[in-house]
C-alpha cells in the first residue's frame, strides 16, 4: 500500500513544473471547526505555498516529492491514499480523493492500537 498520485494530479504537477515552480506536495492534517463533528481533515497542497511547521515524512512518488504527516504516513503503509486534482480554467486545485480519509484513519488506528 502507498501514497498514489492519479493522472489529473500528475498533469497539475507537470503544468506547475512547466511554469518553473517547485512541484513538491504536502499531505497534512488540517483542523476543522468543532461544529462539524469531524475534528480534522486530510489536506494536500503545494509545499512552496504552505511551508511545513513540524515533523513530516518525506516520500518519493515517482518523480514527485511528497511531505506526509506522520499519522497519515503510518496509515499509508497499510492502505492506499490517493492524491487527485481538479481544474477550473487556469487554476489547479489538489485534493485527497477520499473525502472521508480521516474517518478511515481513525477507524484503522482504533483497530490497530496495542
Amino acid at each position: 500500500m502507498a501514497i498514489m498520485i492519479d493522472d489529473q494530479a500528475k498533469d497539475a504537477v507537470a503544468r506547475r513544473r512547466a511554469r518553473g515552480k517547485d512541484a513538491a506536495l504536502i499531505l497534512s492534517i488540517a483542523p476543522l471547526s468543532p461544529k462539524t463533528g469531524i475534528p480534522s481533515a486530510a489536506s494536500v497542497s503545494w509545499v512552496s505555498r504552505h511551508r511545513p511547521a513540524g515533523e513530516f515524512v518525506r516520500c518519493q512518488v515517482g518523480e514527485i516529492d511528497v511531505l506526509v504527516a506522520p499519522r497519515l504516513a503510518r496509515y499509508a503503509d497499510a492502505c492506499d491514499v490517493i492524491i487527485s486534482s481538479w481544474r477550473l480554467g487556469p487554476f489547479d486545485r489538489l485534493s485527497v480523493a477520499d473525502p472521508f480519509l480521516m474517518l478511515r484513519v481513525l477507524e484503522w488506528e482504533y483497530a490497530h492500537q496495542p
